[in-house]
């Protein structure tokens, strides 16, 4: 792994964090499991020993008198693993992690992120809707071509007006465009620009932060390469919107 990469999967552990269950009952699902596992992944990759220690004993004894205690460990050793994980980035590649209601915070990670265009925005989000024309579009300097590719399946009854109200008022000026990728087909949450770099959300920017913690993280250069090639191409074959 790379220094990007765990940043990557640190913050999207943070807005993945399972249910661990309860003195009686402790979570033995897979999905816990693997959350864990990715977790000490991370904290074996960053190297302090004595929170690789802590975090391989709390994971190993949830459940009975200290489970409590020890979901704490996890937890606070995931945000201090993220707190390092950032420190070793650039400020340029560093994310953002939301918290839960924090509507201000979303909105100002994502106009970092879209401030990084110079002529092309793409956003892919398969449960595009109303918000990501009404309160995050908006944050894109005038003159960027904005692209957003949603899901036949899943996008938002309420994105059709909000795209017809844009053009309305901006027109030319701020060119928009949508277009549908076949029902299903897409799962990513994606920020990319100008066919050079790439984002990542862990949430729809229709619900973003709103009842769970997000993140907002730049992959890393030969990710972003395969996941901007890929998109280019679906979008030159999605149907046009509406």
């Amino acid at each position: 792994m790379t220094d990007e990469e765990v940043y990557a999967m640190l913050g999207d552990l943070t807005a993945r964090v399972p249910n661990f269950g309860t003195i009686d009952a402790p979570a033995r699902d897979h999905e816990t499991l693997l959350w864990i596992g990715r977790l000490l992944a991370c904290i074996e990759y960053l190297g302090d020993g004595a929170d690789i220690a802590f975090t391989r004993v709390a994971a190993q004894n949830l459940g009975g008198l200290t489970h409590e205690g020890n979901v704490t460990t996890l937890l606070t050793n995931l945000y201090s693993a993220l707190a390092k994980a950032e420190a070793r980035l650039p400020t340029a590649a560093r994310g953002t992690f939301i918290g839960a209601g924090n509507a201000m915070d979303g909105l100002a990670a994502v106009a970092r992120v879209f401030g990084g265009a110079a002529k092309d925005l793409l956003i892919v989000d398969p449960y595009m809707g109303e918000r990501a024309v009404m309160d995050f579009i908006p944050m894109a300097a005038e003159g960027i071509r904005i692209r957003l590719l949603a899901d036949a399946a899943s996008v938002k009854p309420g994105l059709n007006p909000a795209v017809e109200a844009w053009a309305r008022q901006y027109g030319r000026t701020r060119p928009l465009v949508v277009r549908l990728a076949p029902a299903r087909s897409l799962h990513d949450r994606l920020v990319l620009i100008d066919g050079a770099t790439a984002w990542s959300l862990t949430q729809s920017l229709e619900h973003l932060a709103q009842r769970s913690p997000a993140s907002v993280a730049r992959l890393p250069a030969e990710v972003a390469s395969l996941k901007i090639s890929f998109f280019d191409d679906l979008w030159a074959k999605a149907q046009t919107f509406p």
